[in-house]
């Protein structure tokens, strides 16, 4: 299939194997996909008039219906069916339709489920669990083999290496995943803290690098279910909406109503050359907590992605994890200067989370053991100045 058919399959919503294969190739289309997708998230945005009270009849347009049926054969039964009706409308529609548009229920996943539904235990093999799973969701195995990590005690599935590299539980990446596991009707959170959690990959047909990863409870139950990609580590549901389609709000709100950050007053003062000096004296210090701290809760969750445990947030000659810092470093020894540099542009993924920061600014930060580009954002107007990204080079 060329471009073109496969845009004509787009626009369709028929995202078929061979258009998720073409996809991965071609930038065209990609960038069609992205469109349409920002068509869908500005469609819902725009509030639609509900209807009124006219709807239902006038009180004497419904005596004169009951009335012509009483001229009729069968009089009882039509005159009990109409007012039957006419009652059923009134109980059933009325009150919904007369709701102002303001007290909509909020959407699926914007707050966590207060009974989270707890999976019934299976006699069935976890191979067979898996596997029907995907046959629900129309996905292929790429072959019968199925990887498996154990988890060690005090750690959680995240995106995962060939070393198998976990972050642990208290991680925003635990909320982020249960995201895509109660699309498919699951739910991790009675499982926070097991320490006889499972990972299965299973490689699938629809693209080289795609996934399917499956978290399994005592060896016997499938608790969690997503897809990944395993190039980029960005994950998908099993029924391939992203994360901004599940959530259909926007980031922060989200990472608010997680309780993920806990900003403090101090946070909210802190200007971005005050950010970066206390980022580098935390990382000089190996202080992973007050890191987390002023690192975004998008950059941390795409750490884990990348299969970076919260533990190596400290030095690393790596640039897209910190700063080279040393131990002993002094904070006059750290130099931040602004530059005039444009702010990445908000990448596919960010749109895909409905992420949007309100003001990015870059910094040129040099400490003794070499020179970094950092992003700084803020999610809203009002949130705390964090760090975004780490670059060798403007």
């Amino acid at each position: 299939m060329n471009c073109k058919d496969i845009q004509e399959l787009l626009w369709c919503g028929e995202i078929t194997p061979d258009v998720q294969l073409h996809l991965k190739t071609c930038v065209r289309c990609r960038a069609e996909q992205a469109t349409l997708y920002e068509l869908g998230i500005a469609a819902e945005g725009v509030e639609i008039p509900r209807p009124t009270r006219s709807l239902l009849p006038a009180r004497a347009e419904m005596e004169a219906v009951i009335r012509n049926q009483q001229r009729r054969r069968y009089t009882k039964w039509l005159s009990v069916t109409a007012v039957a009706a006419c009652l059923a409308l009134a109980v059933t529609q009325v009150p919904g339709l007369l709701q102002p548009a303001t007290q909509t229920s909020p959407p699926a996943g914007l707050q966590p489920n207060p009974t989270p539904p707890t999976p019934i235990a299976s006699t069935k093999p976890v191979e067979q669990q898996i596997q029907e799973y995907l046959s629900e969701y129309h996905h292929t195995p790429h072959s019968d083999q199925i990887k498996q990590w154990a988890l060690v005690e005090h750690v959680t599935i995240a995106a995962t290496n060939e070393n198998g590299i976990f972050e642990d539980k208290l991680s925003p990446f635990f909320q982020y995943v249960n995201v895509f596991a109660q699309q498919a009707s699951l739910d991790l959170a009675p499982y926070r803290t097991r320490d006889d959690l499972s990972a299965y990959i299973v490689p699938l047909q629809a693209a080289t690098d795609q996934e399917a990863v499956f978290l399994v409870a005592g060896g016997s139950q499938v608790i969690g279910a997503w897809q990944r990609l395993a190039n980029t580590g960005e994950l998908l549901s099993l029924d391939n909406k992203h994360f901004g389609e599940i959530t259909h709000v926007p980031w922060a709100e989200w990472v608010q109503t997680q309780k993920l950050e806990n900003i403090t007053p101090e946070m909210r003062t802190r200007t971005p050359e005050e950010l970066l000096v206390q980022y580098a004296d935390a990382s000089a210090r190996e202080d992973v907590q007050s890191m987390s701290g002023m690192i975004s809760q998008w950059y941390l969750v795409n750490l884990n992605l990348a299969g970076v445990e919260r533990n190596q947030l400290f030095p690393t000659s790596n640039p897209s994890f910190g700063l080279p810092v040393q131990r002993g470093l002094q904070t006059s020894d750290v130099q931040v200067k602004a530059t005039a540099l444009p702010a990445p542009d908000v990448s596919p993924a960010s749109k895909a989370h409905n992420r949007v920061p309100a003001e990015a600014k870059v910094y040129q930060v040099t400490v003794p053991g070499g020179t970094r580009f950092v992003t700084v954002v803020r999610e809203t107007k009002d949130a705390p100045w964090q760090i975004d990204q780490f670059s060798t080079g403007p």
